[in-house]
């Protein structure tokens, strides 16, 4: 479930990828402009990897991993309140819904880096060690599947107009991936807890 969870969320155009950059760009984003807060997000995962060591010792893996999926989501939502205002009706400038997006992203890799490192790290302390590179090639044959499958949703509706609603539904989807992984970790740390009363 943690692999799945994890693979589940490339199936999103919310990244400062090709498609996003070229949205950017569209809507009038300059390079410089672009570049400051792709920095941010680069040194935004460098604080997750930072932090992860930390948050592992003191919450353990599965609350770590709760931490990240949440952080990324929220993040992202966050990111598109601004074009969600704009689809009901009122005024937002472009700037502003850009600059939200761009923050959004830059602070959704903390937690996409802090939830990759948790679910890598309790697939390799759970899984049987001889199923290891088969969980681990699947996975990595779901995240490309799932990666492809956005490519190809943004070629069928390649309008710039209507990329707030690829946004919405990729949002949607780290949702899903989030409420995955809660019910399963969720689950995990009851069993966990009841363990230790024993």
């Amino acid at each position: 479930a943690s692999a799945f969870a994890l693979a589940l969320i490339y199936l999103t155009v919310m990244s400062f990828g090709t498609v996003m950059t070229g949205y950017l760009a569209w809507t009038g984003v300059s390079e410089f402009k672009l570049s400051i807060f792709r920095g941010l997000g680069a040194v935004s995962g460098v604080c997750a990897t930072l932090a992860f060591p930390m948050l592992y010792r003191n919450q353990g893996l599965q609350r770590s991993g709760l931490l990240g999926i949440w952080v990324q989501f929220i993040s992202l939502l966050l990111s598109i309140v601004p074009y969600l205002l704009k689809y009901i009706g009122m005024d937002v400038s472009v700037q502003l819904s850009s600059t939200f997006l761009m923050s959004g992203l830059a602070l959704s890799r903390f937690g996409l880096w802090l939830f990759d490192l948790a679910s890598n790290q309790i697939i390799q302390d759970e899984a049987p060690r001889e199923l290891l590179g088969n969980i681990f090639g699947t996975q990595q044959s779901l995240q490309s599947l799932f990666q492809t499958i956005s490519f190809a949703i943004t070629l069928a509706a390649p309008d710039p107009a209507i990329f707030f609603f690829l946004m919405a539904g990729s949002t949607l989807v780290v949702l899903a991936a989030a409420m995955l992984f809660t019910t399963v970790s969720y689950s995990h740390l009851r069993a966990h807890e009841t363990s230790l009363h024993l």
